[in-house]
């Protein structure tokens, strides 16, 4: 609905509940609700809209993916490494932010999880069978 599509099933809403210790995308969900109602009665500041605004298109359009990614372990590194050369890319406070907080955990990544990608399902056999010589952080 935020990208200005309705989902197969229809839009249904629920009443926000506590988000005390919320992950990210609980808060996320609020931001996204609170741009689509901003004209049901939110007073909100244009600094304020604007800010929700770019947290809600980081959420959508950055952060989502990797979310829902992040269960598998096997796809751990590659996914971190993707998420960090779009987060390079990105012009928005929202990623900025989402960098400086990636590269602070960056400290599990080793050599020992280089063999995870040989179990991950999205890297192609070739890449995984050339020794490592195609460049895929550049």
């Amino acid at each position: 609905m935020f990208l200005e599509r309705v989902p197969p099933r229809g839009i249904s809403f629920r009443k926000p509940g506590a988000i005390h210790r919320a992950r990210f995308l609980s808060r996320l969900i609020y931001a996204l609700k609170i741009v689509l109602f901003k004209y049901a009665g939110f007073k909100l500041t244009k600094r304020e809209t604007q800010g929700l605004v770019d947290f809600c298109v980081f959420g959508v359009v950055v952060y989502i993916k990797s979310w829902f990614l992040c269960r598998l372990p096997t796809a751990a590194p590659a996914n971190d490494l993707n998420l960090l050369k779009l987060l390079v890319q990105v012009e928005s406070p929202s990623a900025k932010g989402a960098l400086k907080k990636l590269c602070g955990q960056l400290w599990y990544l080793s050599e020992e999880l280089v063999a995870l990608a040989f179990f991950d399902r999205d890297i192609d056999a070739s890449e995984k069978s050339d020794g490592g010589r195609t460049e895929t952080c550049g």
